[in-house]
């Protein structure tokens, strides 16, 4: 099975103040006229300052002020059009081979042509919930650092608009293209044509190992862009079918 959308458009007109940046940056959930469907749209990212403070543009100049970035005189069209927000190509493949009485069954979806935004530091929730990240890590620590890394300094008290800036910029927009092994299934079976001593007509054994998970992805982060915390637990099931 194989899908590929295409890339649809909205028209018509739509009001400015409708059309604020902080509004669209970091989401593919909001339709946008003359956009495709589904468009991930993030601020424009001009680097760390020299004191670890996330920077964007407005009106062409490199600015550290959030309450311009996150206000109305940011507009959607000063945004970077990342791409597709949900896979454009998808589908899935799969086959049976068998050998006498042994049978086996795979299935591999993949989906392409699409982008995610992957999680980092988000400072409010790491003072207000306790929730960190794996980023915190590689967070600027002294001048010089702006140099090698993209994750903002540490900052109390907390500005709330640094973090949405920073969370919704194409720093952290990410490639999702993915193959993922889905499932494998083997089976066996006996049956009283080959053995005439079997009491029943048929017996098949199986065993069923399903959300094995990816086998291939774009990103270069260890992340699966189909699940934002814990991808699904894989199962193994066990089994007996008998036939009289």
């Amino acid at each position: 099975m194989h899908q590929c959308r295409r890339r649809l458009k909205t028209f018509g007109t739509m009001h400015s103040n409708t059309k604020q940046a902080s509004s669209f940056a970091g989401s593919s959930g909001r339709a946008l006229n003359g956009y495709p469907l589904h468009s991930l749209f993030a601020y424009q990212w001009g680097g760390l300052s020299a004191t670890g403070d996330p920077q964007g543009y407005l009106q062409g100049q490199l600015t550290s002020d959030y309450n311009q970035l996150n206000g109305p005189e940011l507009t959607v069209d000063d945004l970077v059009h990342i791409g597709s927000g949900t896979p454009l190509c998808f589908g899935s493949v799969g086959n049976t081979v068998s050998y006498k009485a042994l049978s086996l069954s795979f299935r591999i979806t993949y989906k392409f042509r699409y982008w995610f935004m992957r999680e980092s530091i988000d400072y409010g929730s790491l003072y207000a919930l306790l929730r960190g990240h794996a980023d915190f890590e590689y967070r600027w620590q002294k001048p010089g650092d702006e140099q090698f890394t993209h994750v903002p300094s540490m900052q109390y008290p907390v500005e709330s608009g640094r973090d949405q800036f920073y969370t919704g910029a194409e720093v952290l927009a990410t490639k999702g293209d993915h193959i993922r092994l889905q499932y494998i299934q083997c089976s066996y079976e006996l049956n009283k044509a080959k053995i005439k001593k079997l009491p029943v007509s048929s017996i098949r054994f199986y065993s069923m190992w399903n959300n094995i998970g990816i086998i291939w992805k774009a990103n270069k982060y260890n992340l699966d862009p189909d699940y934002a915390t814990l991808p699904p637990a894989q199962n193994l099931a066990f089994g007996i079918n008998v036939n009289f």
